[in-house]
């Protein structure tokens, strides 16, 4: 572990009309991706109630995302570039640590339990092992080309590694932190690389469900013998993007109650919905330019229903994610990616990168009443509170 950088740096509008330093206030943080002069990265803090960028933290070249830490005041920052994650306290809104990892730690994952993260070192080929309570790291694992999402078991026991550079998921024991299995996952026969790009875990802890977006798959996993049992076509991969070879990105979500895959294909701009059940593709739905990740906020005025934002859109998509169905489109600031919820769930927080923006959805009215400005290309987002001294966030 190193030592902590420079303190943050506060605008006009900081502790004495806010109070979020130094107290418990709600705050939201946004990871911005891009430095404004080239020289210079930063996270921004958001005051909810103000609705302004009140302190923006300095950080390292090219943050990506941001993970609060189960259980404790103190969030990782992930980094494309680095060969660390930053601890950030939530408290002070400060860093103030430095964790050593593999190189690029763009995406992080935690155990069940929370005691342990794993982070995807995309660039380093290896997946990194870290004690939260210690801050420290435990172990490097060597895995696939680039490794891009991963997902434990339901009991931690496992790890499983998209690895976005070939046709495989890498499988860790996480008692000895050593690969015990490599699945080659998507279409048969292999038209191209299915290059896994995100992956989740069933509801109920039997599968593991990867999207392929060198081939525009969906693979399923048995998760008790890591084989894999089936693999769909889930769209063409067409561009409808003019201007833009894109190679393309295949974000999954699961329905709450294990029914249907939601996946948002950037290249062709499509929602396509799998069953788990059949393993077979049920619909394709157009979405806005560049659909992402659908978000499914489980209490509110959204409550049972589907937000899918778009990465190259000015409108998000509204769906019926259990009888999939497209119901309306929402504005928003360009380029949607990321969204959290207030604590209530009537407000979404959406970073949009293009438009350097988090731009602010009322859910009870589906109109976006805010675009606060923040740094260049917002990345990943965070609503925190705090409730008897202890940060609370609502999980994505």
């Amino acid at each position: 572990m190193l030592s902590a950088p420079a303190a943050s740096t506060k605008g006009p509008s900081s502790r004495d009309q806010t109070g979020l330093t130094g107290d418990l206030c709600d705050r939201i943080y946004a990871v911005n991706n891009v430095s404004t002069d080239g020289a210079s990265w930063t996270v921004s803090v958001i005051d909810p109630r103000a609705m302004t960028v009140v302190e923006n933290i300095p950080v390292r070249p090219h943050p990506h995302h941001i993970y609060p830490v189960p259980g404790r005041n103190i969030a990782y920052i992930s980094y494309l570039t680095s060969r660390h994650l930053d601890v950030l306290d939530m408290v002070s809104n400060s860093v103030v640590a430095h964790i050593l990892t593999g190189f690029g730690p763009r995406h992080l994952e935690f155990s069940p339990d929370g005691r342990l993260a794993y982070t995807d070192d995309f660039v380093g080929d290896t997946v990194t092992a870290i004690d939260t309570a210690a801050g420290r790291t435990v172990g490097v694992v060597r895995v696939g080309r680039h490794p891009n999402h991963s997902v434990p078991s339901a009991d931690g026991r496992f790890l499983f590694v998209a690895n976005s550079g070939e046709s495989s998921v890498s499988v860790i024991d996480t008692r000895v932190l050593r690969v015990v299995d490599t699945v080659t996952v998507g279409l048969d026969p292999p038209a191209r690389p299915s290059r896994p790009f995100d992956l989740a875990l069933s509801p109920d802890g039997t599968q593991v469900i990867v999207t392929g977006a060198g081939d525009s798959s969906l693979s399923f996993i048995n998760a008790q013998t890591r084989t894999e049992v089936a693999s769909v076509p889930t769209g063409s991969p067409r561009t409808t993007l003019p201007g833009k070879d894109l190679d393309p990105q295949l974000n999954v979500r699961l329905t709450p109650d294990g029914s249907f895959a939601w996946v948002g294909n950037q290249s062709d701009s499509t929602w396509s919905v799998v069953s788990l059940a059949g393993h077979r593709l049920v619909a394709e739905l157009p979405a806005g330019l560049g659909a992402d990740i659908l978000f499914q906020p489980p209490a509110g005025p959204a409550a049972g229903l589907g937000i899918g934002t778009a990465r190259h859109s000015g409108r998000m998509a509204v769906v019926d994610p259990l009888h999939p169905a497209l119901l309306r489109t929402v504005a928003t600031a360009a380029g949607s990616h990321i969204i959290t919820f207030n604590r209530d769930w009537t407000l979404a927080f959406v970073s949009c990168r293009p438009g350097n923006a988090v731009s602010v959805i009322d859910l009870r009215t589906w109109t976006d009443v805010r675009d606060i400005p923040v740094g260049v290309f917002p990345d990943g987002i965070v609503y925190v509170w705090f409730v008897l001294g202890q940060a609370q966030t609502h999980s994505s």
